[in-house]
Formats: C-alpha cells, sequence, structure tokens
C-alpha cells in the first residue's frame, strides 16, 4: 500500500485500517498490552532539527479520553475519505437518490463541522424522508458478528429527527455498525 490511496477501494480500507488502528490502540491501552509511559516519555519528531515531544505525565482519565478522541478522529477521517471516495466513484451528481451515499456524507458533514463534538448537522433536502438500508452481517470481512446477531441489520436513519442532536455511535450500531456500513459502501453493485 503506498502512503496515497488513489483507488476509490484503496481509499475505503485505508481509512478502514486507520479507524482500526486507533481501536487497537485505545483497547490495548485500556487492557494494559500499552504501557502509559511510553505516551509520557520525551519522543523525537525530526532527526534534521533535533525536534521532540518533551516528557509529559498525562493523568489516566485524560490519556481515556484523549483515547476517545483518538477513535473520534479516524471515525471522522473514515467518514471524509468513504464519502469522497464514493463521490469520486460515482460522481458527486444525485447524491440524494442512494441511502449509502447519504449517511455517509450526513456523517461527514457532522465532523467536518466539529470533529470533536460532532453534531448531525443536515440540509432540508436530505430530511426529506427516511433512509433505510439492510445490510447483511456477512458483507464484512473485518469484523466478526456473533451468531445471535441477527443475519440482516437495519439501519435507520431519520436526519430531521437527528438534525442538531450530538452524533453518537449508537446512531450506527456503534463501530461494528460503521465498519458495517463502509464495507457495504465499498460494494460496486450496491451503489446505483
Amino acid at each position: 500500500m503506498t502512503l496515497f490511496c488513489e483507488t476509490f477501494i484503496e481509499q475505503i480500507d485505508e481509512s478502514l485500517n486507520i479507524l482500526d488502528l486507533s481501536l487497537r490502540l485505545q483497547i490495548g491501552f485500556r487492557e494494559k498490552h500499552i504501557s502509559k509511559s511510553c505516551l509520557e516519555s520525551k519522543i523525537g519528531i525530526n532527526n534534521d532539527t533535533d525536534s521532540y515531544l518533551p516528557s509529559n505525565f498525562i493523568s489516566d482519565d485524560s490519556l481515556k479520553n484523549q483515547f476517545r478522541n483518538l477513535v473520534l478522529s479516524a471515525l471522522c477521517t473514515a467518514s471524509c475519505a468513504i464519502d469522497r471516495a464514493l463521490d469520486d466513484k460515482f460522481g458527486k451528481e444525485n447524491k440524494k437518490d442512494s441511502a449509502i451515499r447519504n449517511v455517509f456524507y450526513m456523517i461527514r458533514c457532522a465532523f467536518a463541522h466539529d470533529p470533536i463534538n460532532p453534531k448531525w448537522k443536515c440540509n432540508s433536502i436530505y430530511c426529506e424522508k427516511p433512509y433505510i438500508i439492510e445490510i447483511n452481517k456477512n458483507v464484512s470481512s473485518r469484523v466478526i458478528f456473533s451468531k445471535t446477531c441477527p443475519e440482516k441489520i437495519k439501519f435507520e436513519f431519520n436526519f430531521k429527527e437527528l438534525n442538531g442532536q450530538s452524533l453518537k455511535l449508537e446512531n450506527f450500531f456503534a463501530l461494528d455498525g460503521f465498519f458495517l456500513l463502509a464495507e457495504y459502501a465499498k460494494k460496486k453493485d450496491q451503489i446505483n
């Protein structure tokens, strides 16, 4: 994989890789697989100028919040990348006719206006009707859903009701739902 993704699939995959990494880091810290000391040590950032970030002693609560914000930032990046990839692949025209494209556009908009405290900011043309997307959980190659999870997961977004509210992970059944929506969006035959 190159540093800069060029294809539709690479753009979506790499944005999900970043989200995956941020989640692993968050959970790694919470489960004590990552030592707090590595996050507090002096760290070089540019060998040419001998620049570094000084030691920084951080409380556990502050680190938990920073990891939460890291995951939110990765979710923001993924939302923007997926929306952009869909526009690049299928054009910006007639976006309103595709539920999955509207969902990612609205998620992107929530983060674009406030990346750390995202709120749904929904233009009235996207509030005319609820968007319903049913996805078979087997679409996902990234998330292994439990056997008790229904075969099809039904997402419903009523942007008229969500408008102005804080974006919550529960709006798309938590992060596993976000991954499922993203993988669904990646399937060429799903977009029309």
